[in-house]
This record gives C-alpha cells, sequence and structure tokens, in this order.
C-alpha cells in the first residue's frame, strides 16, 4: 500500500481535484455556483480526502484499484480524524448506485448496518462508544401532511 497516500482536498488545491467539482469545465456558468458552495461547505467543517497511487495524476477510483485495501485506508483514515475531534462513532450512508459504495465495504470493515430505506440506501455505524444510533427522519410521515403542489428544498451539491 505504500504506492497510495491520502491527500486532503480543501480550496487551496481544490482546481487539482477536478472530480470533487463534478468534471465541471471552469467555464461553463454554474462552476462559480458550485465553488462557492464547497467553499461554504469547508467552512462548516466538510472534509474531503482522495486516494492518489504514485504513478497516476488523477484519484484512485477505477475498478482495477478494488479487492486491494485502498477503501480500508480511506476508512481507517476517517476513524482516525473523528477520534482525533472526540466524536462519538463515523455513520456512512451506502448505495450501490453510482459515486457511492455499496453496503458491503462497511460490513467487511466492521460497521453495524442499523437502517434502510427504499429504494437502495443502507446507513451503517461504527461506534467507539455507547452513543444513539443514527436513523432515517420519517420523511414518508412528513409529506404526509403536505397538501397540493409543493417544492422540497434541499441546500445539497448544486
Amino acid at each position: 500500500m505504500s504506492k497510495y497516500r491520502i491527500e486532503n482536498v480543501a480550496m487551496e488545491n481544490l482546481t487539482e481535484h477536478s472530480q470533487v467539482i463534478c468534471f465541471l469545465n471552469p467555464k461553463h456558468k454554474t462552476y462559480p455556483i458550485k465553488i462557492e458552495w464547497l467553499r461554504k461547505r469547508f467552512e462548516d467543517g466538510l472534509v474531503i480526502k482522495m486516494i492518489h497511487h504514485e504513478d497516476e495524476k488523477k484519484s484512485v477510483g477505477h475498478k482495477k484499484h478494488r479487492n486491494i485495501g485502498v477503501g480500508k485506508m480511506l476508512i481507517d483514515e476517517c476513524r482516525k480524524d473523528a477520534k482525533n475531534q472526540g466524536l462519538k462513532g463515523v455513520a456512512v450512508l451506502a448505495s450501490g448506485d453510482s459515486f457511492m459504495v455499496d453496503k458491503d465495504l462497511f460490513l467487511k470493515n466492521g460497521f453495524e448496518l442499523v437502517a434502510t430505506e427504499k429504494p437502495k440506501f443502507s446507513l451503517l455505524v461504527d461506534r467507539f462508544e455507547d452513543a444513539p444510533l443514527p436513523y432515517f427522519n420519517d420523511w414518508k410521515k412528513s409529506l404526509s401532511s403536505i397538501k397540493g403542489l409543493n417544492l422540497i428544498y434541499s441546500d445539497q451539491c448544486p
């Protein structure tokens, strides 16, 4: 694993990691909106880590890097960061869909499956100490109280 290194992504080196910016061309009209959103999230405490192979320019993510321990490497780094911050554990949302890791990686690394939500989301946790379990909000119950046409907005990645 010595050929792999973990790199922190921050505003200072964001342009070196185009995959974090969803491959947007800097000339695209929504590029400044994405950059501003990321700036605010970094101020809020967002942490992005990427694994790089010494022989490749882009971060690891291709199938040829699977089943060799790079996922465990990132999970261990996440656990270390959480412990250094005095947190009680790590929770993850997993799915087999694009841009998300399936729950199997986390189960293999000692996480506990605590909830599932259709169509194919899994909520997993690795608790360092006795702490409340994370859970999905009952969004179906919330929606049942809404009448007529409503727009529901989330300030997530633009």
